[in-house]
């Protein structure tokens, strides 16, 4: 007894994404973060089923589905666009939730995930920079910090965060002048 395999068409993935998008932001409303990032995965998940049948459809006709023979490329641009649109609210709203949960590592790794899509995207370059400061990359903050001034100069929270970075770096500079000064002291 096998089962027969189907497969979603496109549009189907997309507008499954989409529903698990909305579940996941309910989810994070309510501060159910577990259940909230398991939408946002599932999202991305159908969204790079999308991603993959677009690269690798268009030289094998398997890849088309049985029902619609319903390819990415031939829906067109916009279609493409959306997608991508929407993999990058996902990758930030994951980012978001890591960010509550303070991983700093996972938040990190989707902010740089979201970057790819769009470089100058504000909200991720505000989650790379903390997730740099919480790692004490101080360089990486500066650099981010530094986008993120050309593109909203007044912002306080950018503000905040380029005080926090100066004040970091002057404490670890005392600190380490303090080892060099009681290592060299004992010599």
């Amino acid at each position: 007894m096998s089962k027969k395999q189907t497969f979603k068409s496109v549009s189907e993935l997309f507008n499954c994404a989409e529903k698990l998008k909305g579940e996941g932001n309910e989810c994070y409303k309510v501060k159910d973060y577990w259940k909230a990032k398991k939408k946002y995965h599932y999202a991305l998940l159908n969204l790079r089923a999308i991603s993959s049948r677009d690269t690798v459809g268009r030289s094998m006709s398997f890849f088309k589905n049985t029902a619609s023979d319903e390819l990415v490329y031939d829906k067109g641009q916009d279609f493409k666009k959306d997608v991508e649109r929407l993999e990058l609210s996902c990758l930030k709203n994951l980012a978001t939730v890591f960010m509550q949960e303070k991983n700093w590592a996972k938040l990190l790794s989707y902010s740089l995930q979201a970057l790819d899509y769009e470089e100058h995207d504000e909200k991720a370059l505000y989650q790379a920079s903390i997730a740099y400061f919480h790692s004490g990359d101080y360089e990486n903050v500066e650099k981010h910090l530094a986008a993120l001034l050309n593109l909203s100069p007044h912002s306080k929270l950018y503000l905040n965060l380029q005080n926090s970075l100066k004040q970091k770096q002057s404490t670890e500079k005392c600190h380490q002048a303090k080892l060099y000064s009681k290592f060299f002291a004992s010599y």
